[in-house]
Formats: structure tokens, sequence, C-alpha cells
């Protein structure tokens, strides 16, 4: 199959001995010789060639690269390709196999820890597979790209990449359609099996059409005759099996596997060692976990060490569990340093979470809670912290080589962004990838160092709050309690406080309450059922015992980043009952942030009571709906002391980079953007120029170096993006944060654009009236509760802004108080030239 577009003909350009070699390593693989056998034929084959050009040569390198793929030799793959481009053979001649081998080769980036080198490289190859004739290739990419993206744990992506994969069929040859069907259904089953690793709770009812898949990829591939793909789906069939609680049964498919895939033969043994776990055969579970190491690459071994020490959790060998929690954390550190970027924002799930996550529960489980709780927020944040600290290099250092890297990067994405940016799409993605590694080199991720409690209790005891930290996990097995913990930190005492709910359930309740957070396009926007609000509130508010009234700054984690805390009920009341239930907002004022860590982060503000205004309420030629509501806001803040407002017009990408480093203030009002695959191009939707489409993107927004006290982002959905374990909802506000605003003021959901502007109108007088900024919020989002009766109480109206950061007052002057002194100052001067005037005439007679 790989040599399917070789032109044998011009096997006479090059020597005897070549095309001999070529010959015999070809042989081998129709025959199905081991991998290692085929690497022994395809290197001399390889090597043979030496200065010449030959078509010959892309397919025995892509022999070879399949070859180390099934051994699992994923560094030498990459080496091998690097070798291959660096040749500069020609590959016109064999695009078939020239694919195979830059596929291959971007998925060992990917699982080697390099994630945006390898789907910059799949991407890449997009056009050029497009202009293939035959819809194998198309089928071949969408599911590498699958694979690419479970590895990353971006499983929704993953199966939407599976589906892809199944509508390009095509009228492809029976056999070898049948072949690529049966993995396209795989690559469905895998993903949804791949949920069962996450929270081992879930309901077996999810894993039901991925029962049916398999069946139907089973019968396709055995006409197919691949004993590799044959023996893959066997090995997703026991996985489901597993989520249905059917282990006796895994347990019997996984011993009849004897794959000589290297890949295959360590996921065996992994789940083997799932089975015995589930069998309380802990002993024989160790030995697999044990077995399978030395064969998967540096990133999966963290997660079986990780597994290692959650199975001697449940044995309650807790020592021996921190031992092998701290192992996996240091061989994810490695990882990090090999992988050679530090694009996190692509990860939606981070290699050490799971390491992290069991060793707090070990440590609390030792009644170390300071040392669990600072340990879990050193983790948090992390890529925050970076970019704030690239942006601050390169303004306090603008000719060093990281400042010139990091404006290279940037003029790079925005030519890719460019309409004639997809001719260059190769050049730019390659130039693109390579300046993200040396940006890495320059300025890698830092490495996590526990969070200063000390410090941090300081901090609380100065702003008089109370922070408490969550952290929700799964159970280690289906019959397992849930393991999620809540620590409390007050300015004296550092409590840990176990949570009855894991985050399936959580994110089951939130869903109920709120419908409208719900992914299908059909749940009710405005319903709220007040029971489930009510019921999360006694699941994770209640539990901690906190004092009345006090100020409270939330760390979420998981499904909690998209729930308000300031809408959960605190009464017993009926379901739809808005009128008599009492929400936590009229008790106590709440704020969130990302990691405790980042409120003993050095903060550069503006002295000034500057504020930038950038607002479009005309989308006429956007097609989209007018905000006249927006009026109202500007109206407002135009009364506010040295603000400038540009509107419509006015309201350019080149206005807010020019303005916005300047402003303590910045006020954003206008349409999102928050569909984008990738967060970093998350927008708003500014008035378009000659120069620009008027999209204000995270990525434009992390090269301005904001000094703002508060950023107002008053659009639809500021803050909701993709939901990464250790960096919190990954959107519009998470880049301005970056940038180095102390708060911002974002909303979850696309709310009522009237009450918005009422509320907003409302926080920024409370700010004026020298509040903290928690409590302006809350006096705005009460003074909405208290001046409405029935349906208008609904959280729907004032739940959806929230603030993320500082908290503090922001003290400014009077707009009327400056007004009076300019008035006195004025009159002063008057009442000198009046004097002057007639002391004058009075001496002239």
């Amino acid at each position: 199959m790989l040599l399917a577009a070789t032109p044998w003909s011009l096997g006479a350009q090059v020597p005897p001995r070549c095309t001999e070699a070529v010959h015999r390593a070809v042989d081998a693989y129709t025959q199905r010789v081991s991998p290692r056998r085929l690497v022994a034929l395809t290197r001399p084959a390889r090597r043979c060639f030496g200065a010449l050009r030959s078509p010959l040569a892309s397919p025995v390198y892509a022999l070879e690269a399949s070859a180390l793929a099934e051994m699992n030799r994923w560094h030498d793959l990459i080496a091998l390709a690097d070798t291959f481009r660096s040749a500069g053979y020609d590959v016109t001649n064999a695009p078939s196999s020239y694919v195979q081998l830059q596929r291959l080769a971007a998925l060992a980036k990917v699982t080697t820890g390099r994630a945006s080198d390898g789907l910059a490289d799949l991407r890449a190859l997009g056009p050029l597979v497009q202009r293939m004739p035959s819809n194998r290739y198309r089928v071949e990419l969408r599911l590498t790209l699958a694979r690419c993206f479970r590895l990353l744990g971006d499983l929704n992506a993953a199966d939407r990449e599976a589906r892809a994969a199944a509508a390009s069929l095509g009228d492809l040859p029976r056999p070898l359609r049948d072949a690529l069907a049966a993995s396209t259904k795989l690559a469905q089953a895998a993903a949804r099996n791949d949920r069962f690793d996450l929270d081992p709770s879930t309901d077996s009812s999810v894993f039901w059409p991925a029962k049916r898949w398999l069946h139907e990829a089973d019968s396709l591939a055995h006409a197919g005759a691949d004993p590799a793909l044959n023996e893959a789906i066997r090995l997703e069939m026991a996985r489901s099996m597993l989520a249905q609680g059917q282990v006796e049964a895994a347990g019997r498919v996984l011993r009849s596997l004897r794959s000589s895939n290297v890949l295959l033969q360590a996921a065996t043994l992994e789940y083997r060692a799932e089975v015995a776990f589930r069998q309380q055969r802990h002993a024989d579970a160790l030995r697999f976990l044990a077995d399978a190491e030395p064969l998967v690459p540096l990133a999966d071994r963290v997660r079986l060490t990780s597994r290692r020490g959650e199975i001697l959790e449940a044995s309650a060998q807790i020592v021996a569990a921190e031992v092998s929690f701290r192992e996996a954390l240091a061989a994810s550190a490695l990882a990090w340093c090999l992988s050679g970027s530090d694009e996190a924002l692509l990860l939606r799930r981070s290699p050490d979470e799971r390491a992290v996550r069991g060793l707090v529960r070990v440590l609390v489980a030792q009644g170390r809670a300071l040392e669990a709780f600072a340990l879990q927020d050193g983790y948090r944040a992390r890529l925050l912290a970076l970019y704030r600290a690239r942006a601050q290099a390169r303004q306090q250092h603008p000719n060093t080589e990281l400042s010139a890297t990091l404006a290279a990067l940037e003029a790079a994405r925005d030519s890719l962004r460019l309409p004639d940016g997809d001719r260059h799409h190769v050049r730019l993605s390659a130039r693109i990838q390579r300046l993200q590694a040396r940006l890495a080199r320059l300025q890698p991720l830092p490495p996590s160092t526990p969070t200063d409690v000390a410090a941090l209790q300081r901090s609380l005891r100065s702003s008089g709050q109370v922070l408490v930290a969550y952290m929700l996990a799964p159970p280690l097995s289906p019959v397992d309690t849930s393991r999620s913990l809540a620590f409390v930190v007050t300015p004296d005492t550092v409590r840990a406080i176990g949570l009855g709910v894991s985050p399936r359930e959580a994110e089951a309740l939130l869903l109920t309450a709120a419908p409208l957070l719900a992914s299908t396009p059909n749940a009710a926007r405005n319903a709220f059922d007040l029971h489930a609000l009510h019921r999360l509130y006694q699941l994770l508010v209640e539990p901690l015992a906190l004092s009345p009234h006090q100020r409270l700054v939330v760390v979420p984690d998981g499904p909690l980043f998209a729930l308000p805390f300031a809408m959960l009920v605190t009464n017993e009341t009926g379901r739809f009952d808005l009128s008599r239930a009492r929400f936590l907002v009229e008790d106590r004022a709440v704020s969130v942030e990302l990691a405790a860590a980042l409120r003993l982060l050095p903060a550069r503000s503006e002295r000034s009571d500057s504020m930038l205004v950038v607002a479009r309420t005309d989308y006429a030629r956007a097609h989209l709906p007018d905000l006249p509501s927006v009026n109202a806001e500007v109206r407002s803040l135009r009364r506010w002391p040295y603000a400038a407002v540009v509107m419509n017009r006015r309201a350019l990408t080149s206005a807010f980079f020019r303005r916005a480093p300047h402003a303590r203030f910045v006020h954003l009002a206008a349409h999102t953007d928050v569909t984008a695959r990738s967060p970093l191009d998350y927008a708003f939707r500014l008035w378009p120029s000659d120069s620009s489409s008027g999209r204000l993107t995270v990525s434009d927004v992390l090269r301005v170096p904001l000094r703002a006290d508060l950023v107002v982002l008053s659009g639809c959905s500021t803050a909701q993006g993709e939901t990464h374990p250790s960096e919190g909802m990954l959107g519009l506000q998470y880049g301005v944060r970056a940038a180095g605003a102390k708060s911002v003021l974002a909303t979850l959901w696309m709310a009522d654009d009237d009450a918005t502007a009422a509320l907003i109108g409302r926080f920024y007088d409370g700010l004026r009236n020298g509040l903290p900024r928690d409590e302006a919020l809350r006096q705005a989002q009460r003074a909405t509760l208290t001046s409405t009766d029935g349906h208008r109480r609904s959280p729907f109206l004032w739940a959806a802004p929230v603030l993320y950061g500082d908290a503090a007052p922001a003290p400014t002057r009077s707009p009327m108080r400056f007004k009076g002194i300019v008035s006195v100052a004025v009159a002063l001067g008057l009442a000198a030239a009046l004097a002057y005037g007639f002391t004058r005439r009075r001496y002239d007679r």
C-alpha cells in the first residue's frame, strides 16, 4: 500500500545495488516481517542512495518510518524525517510515500510532547493531500489528526476528525474502503473509550455506541486481513467491556492478544493491569504496569507511573504512592524539557495533571494540608505567568533575541491570517514552528514552585477575604468514592475538606441547573433549576463552614470554571420559585482567581485615572445585529475623568494597540467570536480598516503590555473558552490577564444587553464610591435582584458577569471634585485679574 504510486520504471536511473536493496525491503514489507527486520533492510537501501535524487528514496524512507512507529521509536522517526527533509529529495513523483512519512513524523512529535510542531506539520500537509486524486490520503490524514487529538486529551476534536474521515471515504476500491472504514469506526470508539480513563465512574450507557462501532469495524477488518488493525479492534473491545463492567470478558480478550506491535503490547499490558486492579489483584496490576513502562515513550510513562501511584493509594500504601507520584512528576518535567515547545494552550490535558492530583491526595491523607495546597497551586496558571514575563521582558529589553523572536512570531501569525496566507501556508507554518522552538529555548515554561502560603495569608488578612481552591478528582475505580477536595485558606489556617462530588457529577448538575451552558443548540437559554443550584451549594460551599458575609475568592477546577458561584441558591425553595430563592450573592461578595499565586505576582499599574473605552455599536456591514445598549454604557463612561472614547469607525485595533498600554481602566464593548478552534483566535470584532480585519484576537492582546487595574469585557461570552485543567478557561479574559491586567470583568454567557448595560453602570458607580471591586459587583447584582420580581430575578439577567483577579478598591478622583478644583482655580484667577486691574487704575490716577 505504501508503494502503490512509486514509479518503478525509474529504477534504472540508480545503481543496480540500490534497486536490489529497495526490492528486498519491499518484499520484506509485503511478507509482513518483523519491524526490526524491516529496519535492518531499509536502512542500507536508504543509505545507498547517497547524493542521488531518486524518486525511490521517498518510499524507502516511508517503509522505515512505518517500522519505527511499530516499534515505538518516535525520536528515531523524527530524526529520519529531518534527514529526508535536509537531503532535498524530489517528492513530486512519489507524493503518497512522502505524505506517509510526514504523517508518522507528525504523530511522533505529538507523542513525544511537541504538540504544536506535530499539528502544524499535519495541517501543512492539507494542501498537498487535497490535490492528490485518491480519497485515501485525506482519510488517513484525518485519522492521524484524530489520534493526535486523543493523545492531547481533546476527545471532542478526536471524535470530530474521525467522523470527518468516515465522511471522506468516497468510492475507494472495496478492500481498501473496508479497511479505512474499520479504522474510522475504531477511532470513534477509541475516543469514546478514553472518557473511561478520565472518569471510571462514567455511566456505561455512554459506551454503547462504541460497542456497535467496534463490531462493525471487526466485520470490515476481517475482510482486509490486516493483523495490526484486527488486534487494535480487539483491544478497544476489551476497553469497552471494562467500561461496561464486564471485567472477566475483558480479561479473556486481553489474554488472547499476541501482537508484534510495541504500542499494542504496551496498551495490552496497561489494560491487563486495569483488569487486575478491578479484581483486587493489586500485585498483578503493578507487575503489568512495570512490564509496560519500558515499552512506551516518556510522556506515556508519566501516565503509567501515575496509575501505579493510584493503585498503591487505593491499597492504602500511602508512602509508596507518594514516591510513585513524585517519580511521575520528575518524568513529566523531563518530558517538558525534551519537547522543544511550551505551547500548552494546545494541550487540553497536561501530562502531569494526574500525578499532581494524586500527590495532593496522598499528602492530605498524611495530614499535610498546607504542603498539598502549596503544591497544587504551584502547578496552576504557569503559562499565564510565562506570558506576563515575556511581555515585561519585551517592554524592558526591546533589543534582545527574545523580543526579536516574539516580534517575528507575531508577524508570521499575522501573515498566516491574511487572505493570501493560504498560498504560503506550508512555508509560514514551518517558520512558526521554528520560532516557537527558539522561543521555548530562550524562555521555557518555568518549573513548578510551591506557592508561598505565608505571603498569601498576609494578602488575605489585608483584604479581609477567604480563599477556596477546588480540586475535582474522579474516583480511582467505578466502585470507589469521590476523592475531590477543597482547600480553605484563611489568614490563619489552611484546611483540606473532602467533597462528595466527582467532576462528572458536578458537570451533570451544572448543566441541569443552567441548560444555557450546555453544548446542544436546542437547550433552553433562560431556564434555571433552583433545586440543582441548591444541590451544588450543598456540595461545594456548605461543607466549608465559612464565616457569615466573608468575602470569597474562588479558585475553580474543571467544570466549575463555567459556574458563577454568585447564583448558587442557599435555601430550600421550589424548583422554579425565583421570588423565594436566596442566592449566594445576597450573603457575600465572590471573585474568581486562576491560581492563588497570581495574587503575589508584582503588577505594574498606571497611576493616573485614565480610561480607554473601545466600543462598536454599528454592525450593518458585518451582517450582525447592532448593539444599541452599548450607547448607554458609553454615555455613562464619558463622565469618567480622563476618559478617551473611540467608537464605531474610530474603534480600530490600531487605536487599542496605541492607547491600551497607558490606560488604568479599559472598557471593551463589541460583538465577540469565541467559535474558533484555537483560543488564540478568539476575538472582539472591532471596526475593519485597510490594514486590519477588525478582529482583536487573544494573540493580538498578548502582544500589548497591559498595566490596567481593571479591564471590562462587555460582550457576549467573553469569559468562555476551552477549559484547561491547570490554566482555567482559555478565552478572552485569560488573554487579558496574561497580558498583565490585574483584574477582568467578563461574562459567561450571552446575557440580555439592556440588563448587562445597567448592571455594569451600577458596577462603575460602586467603584467611584470606593468599594472593593467584588463588592461593587455584588451591590450591582443585588440592585438588579431587589428592583425586580418574579422571572426578572432570573440569574440569566445578572449572574453572567464574573470578576477575575484582584478585588481590591480602585480609588479614583471624583469627576465632581475635579471640576470643583478647576472652578475654584478659575474663580481665583479672575479675582486676581480684577484686583490687579482695580489697583492699576488707582495707580494711574
